[in-house]
């Protein structure tokens, strides 16, 4: 059939509008190929450009186990070998590894397959009107349809190759455009609003928010934790409830680890992948859910994730693996990401003061010397991984805001300067290489000016910027340094004009506003971080939950600079909680320190207004 019939009986429509779902199919030929992929570079891209090729552009995952069939469909397969010689080359990249790539080339299951331009531009099909239908993006599809789909794009190219380069190029203008943040208010009230938008969205019978598919709702329950703290009774019974359902529903009852996601409405199909991160944010709202009501099954449940994390997951260099998946080989995906590992890190710090174990503890900071030592690097960034000994993707959001938060966290249980001070140094990093004057947001990753067109695009995604956030944050509350909370109200406030709906990123948002605007309570260690007793009054603050606390270190020699007065100093290091001004009673004794902080919180809130903060607009005052 010439390329004029072709388009003339519109079967070539049919071949480029292949459903993303991806069907089970056919088998792998056993004849297998040289390994046809390669890397996404500067070089490939010169070649395919020198060639006129299309770029076939492949990511995937190791612990999916479509990703590896659809890997060896493209090695081996004649009929697609055929159609890549003739007129493709073949990228094949980790998506967990390259976060940058699947921002921009985004496509539904795994292998995640997308057609580029020979520049790197995504490459849509046309219709004879010049009209755009749709992107060129698969996952996994039997050998043949592939083979198929990519003759057709072929063809599609060489015949209307003028409007395909215009249609792409149109994209990438309106990719900018939409990229960037709508800018707002971060206020008391835009948080109350984020939650009832999610408190609206929860399904009270089956007891979890939204689905299908059911995924972790991390942030979302920990928000509600917060405002159900904050003093909004209906948002008590969430947080426990969508715990349990989580737990009951995704944990894996061998291992105590948490599953990926389930498919079905009522849980049917569960991906039972136990990843890193999820673990780590699975732990974090079972310590929290723990501090707050004091359930003996979320200690329980905790302590199983501890157990999960260090036992199944952990590396004898400190680290972490990426998670225990049936389709990796031997049962373990061994990869070390950087932000991961910072984030299990903080996550069994945290675990571990709060549950009273100190093993955890150490392990949790083990962790995050390992991502100090081995990935962090002043001036330059954070190492997502490291391969073929040169470092991936230093900059990435992801990994800045996640390895942040652990620095931070090891510097509240520890008191050690060593950690603010790289806390101080990857927040400026992070302000100086990512930070958007024109927004007030962070970049996703630093702009490759020379790369193809979708990498100059600057990408704000808000997870991480929330993320960032809250760590700029804290950071503020233990440094006393303003810089970095005018920071974090920038990165906030350029979301803060979005569309009232609830995304996936409503919860992250809104605990970055929560974090900016609600007061916090601080914990105020006058002691030497040298001294045991002090960093056992440490832990036990960090422990606390009263409702939110921050630790921050103060030198006994100079107490006044925290705004305490000297007779405060005595033999023992001592502790003193401010919340609104006003001080708890020292304590010396870290079996008192939860009370302390507890009783300040209750009474300073049981006091008359006398801020003149207005009303949120639902009948309740701000406080």
């Amino acid at each position: 059939m010439t390329i004029s019939r072709l388009f003339r009986s519109r079967t070539w429509l049919v071949a480029l509008l292949l459903p993303a779902v991806a069907p089970v199919g056919a088998g792998v030929s056993s004849e297998a190929a040289a390994d046809r992929f390669s890397r996404f570079d500067p070089a490939t891209f010169r070649r395919a450009i020198d060639g006129d090729r299309l770029v076939l552009l492949v990511l995937d995952v190791p612990w999916s186990e479509f990703a590896r069939r659809g890997r060896e469909e493209l090695r081996s397969d004649p009929a697609i070998a055929e159609v890549l010689d003739q007129g493709f080359i073949a990228i094949r990249e980790r998506a967990d590894l390259r976060p940058d790539l699947t921002r921009r080339y985004p496509a539904e299951g795994w292998p995640a397959m997308t057609i580029l331009l020979p520049d790197g531009s995504p490459m849509y099909a046309v219709d004879e009107q010049g009209e755009v239908i749709r992107r060129l993006t698969t996952g996994f599809r039997p050998a043949p349809e592939i083979a198929r789909w990519l003759k057709a794009a072929r063809a599609l190219y060489d015949a209307r190759r003028r409007t395909v380069l215009e249609a792409a190029s149109a994209r990438i203008d309106a990719m900018a455009r939409t990229a960037v943040p709508r800018a707002g208010t971060a206020t008391r009230l835009f948080v109350w609003n984020q939650a009832r938008l999610l408190d609206a969205s929860f399904d009270r019978k089956a007891r979890y928010f939204g689905g299908p598919p059911r995924i972790p709702r991390f942030a979302a329950i920990e928000l509600m934790q917060i405002l159900a703290l904050e003093g909004e009774p209906s948002y008590r019974g969430i947080g426990p409830a969508a715990i349990e359902t989580l737990s009951r529903r995704l944990r894996d009852p061998d291992t105590g680890g948490l599953y990926r996601m389930a498919l079905g409405e009522d849980w049917e199909e569960p991906q039972k992948e136990q990843l890193l991160d999820r673990n780590a944010r699975y732990l974090e709202i079972l310590t929290r859910a723990w501090r707050v009501g004091g359930r003996k099954t979320d200690r329980e449940r905790g302590l199983a994730v501890v157990r999960f994390l260090v036992d199944r997951l952990g590396l004898p260099d400190g680290s972490f693996a990426a998670g225990l998946c049936s389709a990796c080989d031997g049962g373990r995906d061994e990869t070390v990401i950087a932000g991961d590992v910072a984030l299990a890190g903080a996550a069994l710090v945290r675990a571990g003061a709060a549950f009273g174990e100190p093993s955890a503890v150490e392990r949790g900071l083990a962790a995050l010397e390992f991502v100090a030592d081995r990935r962090f690097r002043p001036g330059r960034g954070v190492a997502r991984e490291i391969a073929d000994g040169r470092a991936v993707l230093e900059t990435d959001l992801e990994d800045l805001s996640s390895t942040l938060w652990g620095f931070v966290t090891a510097y509240e249980a520890t008191g050690n300067a060593v950690w603010r001070q790289r806390a101080e140094a990857l927040a400026r990093l992070m302000l100086d290489r990512l930070h958007d004057d024109a927004t007030g947001a962070l970049y996703d990753v630093v702009a490759r000016p020379s790369g193809p067109p979708p990498l100059r695009v600057p990408l704000f995604p808000i997870p991480p910027n929330a993320r960032a956030a809250r760590a700029l944050v804290r950071l503020s509350e233990i440094t006393g340094h303003g810089l970095y909370r005018d920071a974090a109200r920038d990165i906030v406030d350029a979301f803060a004009g979005g569309t009232p709906v609830v995304r996936l990123w409503t919860a992250e948002l809104a605990l970055a506003a929560h974090d900016l605007v609600f007061e916090r309570e601080e914990a105020l260690v006058v002691g030497r971080p040298d001294d045991p007793r002090a960093v056992a009054l440490a832990r036990a603050a960090l422990g606390a939950e009263a409702p939110r606390v921050v630790v921050r270190w103060v030198d006994p020699q100079r107490p006044e600079r925290a705004g305490l007065p000297r007779d405060i100093v005595g033999r023992r290091p001592t502790l003193v909680g401010r919340y609104r001004g006003r001080l708890s009673r020292p304590v010396t004794d870290p079996g008192e320190v939860r009370g302390a902080l507890a009783w300040l919180i209750e009474t300073v809130t049981r006091e008359p207004e006398t801020t003149g903060d207005s009303p949120t607009g639902d009948g309740r005052r701000e406080r």
